[in-house]
């Protein structure tokens, strides 16, 4: 159990929601539920099983509130997650209620929970922001936030690409491309993301790197510095075939196509057919035209909501 979770001043939802509630970590029922929620929600692709462990393992940084029904069964779960550190001022929100029992509060009774959760951990910072990333179809879940006084951040827009077609690409003569596996150091990746960063996955920069495939990730180097990288990580689609997926990026400018050319290429070379890729909106700008020149064609949008205060 998470200290700040049972310190914390946040109510649990009530009882009378007919689910009974609890701090424990269940992560592998959890996944069963967010597969649940996926086929019904048509999302796509899949969360990948270990960042559903990630973020539904208690820890010092992560809260999780479950809740179970009568038979056992989790039909509810949510967590709080934040940076490591004296002062967060960043937590990063998900939750999956079970299609079967919407309707019914639960969805307002959690998020009563993360927010006033999110608040307490957060209170030492000097500027805190609490965010949620939600599939930009699913209108219901947007008005909640909306309605609890979150307001909109950006797009986070997602690209799929077909790895039968995929091109050349020339590489700036001052750049190196290198795959993450033949990295000697890796320090300059673990740099601090931004806010809106962390708020987009839930994950903190080392789970990223760490979950990363070594072989089919790549890094710009520019005289031996690290000036941009494409994490690649596996998942599937609705029909459980494996897919790659482009979970993070860092610009690396005038390399950023030589870099996605490589990692596609690693990514074909390994057996992959197709790949996701998701551009946050601070991504955006300068790495869409390198998506779209790898014949990445649009496959949904994330909408950030977040609410910040001094």
């Amino acid at each position: 159990m998470n200290s700040h979770a049972a310190r914390s001043s946040a109510s649990i939802p009530s009882s009378h929601l007919g689910l009974r509630w609890g701090f424990e970590g269940a992560p592998d029922e959890v996944a069963h539920l967010v597969r649940r929620c996926e086929i019904h929600d048509s999302i796509e692709p899949r969360n990948p099983q270990w960042g559903i462990r990630r973020h539904f393992t208690p820890g010092d940084t992560t809260a999780v509130l479950t809740g179970w029904d009568s038979s056992g069964t989790v039909r509810a779960a949510a967590t709080v997650r934040w940076e490591p550190g004296e002062r967060p001022d960043t937590a990063a929100l998900r939750a999956h209620i079970d299609p079967r029992w919407r309707g019914r509060g639960i969805g307002r009774a959690v998020l009563a929970w993360q927010d006033a959760l999110a608040i307490d951990v957060l209170a030492g910072a000097t500027e805190r922001r609490i965010g949620i990333t939600i599939p930009s179809h699913l209108v219901d879940r947007r008005r909640l936030y909306a309605a609890a006084g979150f307001s909109s951040y950006g797009r986070i827009q997602g690209y799929a690409v077909a790895l039968d077609s995929l091109r050349e690409r020339p590489q700036p003569r001052d750049i190196q491309i290198v795959r993450l596996a033949d990295l000697l150091s890796d320090s300059m990746l673990r740099a601090p993301r931004s806010a809106v960063s962390f708020i987009s996955t839930g994950l903190f920069v080392d789970e990223l790197l760490d979950s990363a495939d070594p072989v089919t990730s790549h890094v710009a180097l520019r005289d031996g510095e690290i000036v941009g990288a494409a994490f690649a990580h596996s998942t599937e689609d609705a029909t459980g075939t494996r897919v790659g997926f482009i979970h993070d990026v860092l610009d690396s400018g005038d390399a950023n196509p030589a870099l996605l050319a490589a990692t596609l290429q690693a990514l074909r070379d390994s057996g992959y057919r197709s790949v996701h890729i998701r551009l946050s909106p601070e991504s955006l700008a300068s790495w869409e035209q390198a998506v779209l020149d790898s014949g990445g064609t649009p496959d949904g949008a994330y909408v950030v909501y977040s609410i910040e205060w001094p």
